[in-house]
């Protein structure tokens, strides 16, 4: 029970960011002061140290997640500016395109003396 909430958790954090896993860890943490309220399966301090050590670990995910996703969102950041780029440089190459064919035209056109 309590390693599926952890890991629940932890999904939370990685995916959505901590504010998600912290509204899901006191969901889960309200949840299991109810059961264990109700129908004690285990002694309070065994409880306690779980809760910690999920809390804790809820934590130490964000820690070693935030630099990872720091650096996704940077080369994301990046590969849109890089699409952005390209398809500036693809309207300036069409466009010098049409300069080169005018120019070829007019240079291929016959050249009247008097003017």
């Amino acid at each position: 029970m309590f390693s599926c909430a952890v890991l629940s958790c932890y999904g939370f954090v990685l995916w959505y960011g901590l504010g998600h896993g912290l509204v899901k860890q006191f969901n889960s943490t309200a949840w299991r002061i109810i059961v264990a309220g109700r129908a004690p399966v285990v002694s309070a301090d065994v409880a306690a140290a779980a809760l910690v050590l999920d809390w804790g670990a809820v934590v130490l995910t964000w820690a070693l997640w935030r630099p990872v996703h720091t650096a996704l969102a940077w080369s994301w950041n990046s590969y849109l500016q890089a699409l952005e780029k390209t398809e500036q440089l693809r309207d300036h190459q069409v466009e010098l395109g049409r300069v080169n064919r005018s120019l070829n035209d007019a240079y291929s056109r016959p050249v009247s003396a008097g003017h």
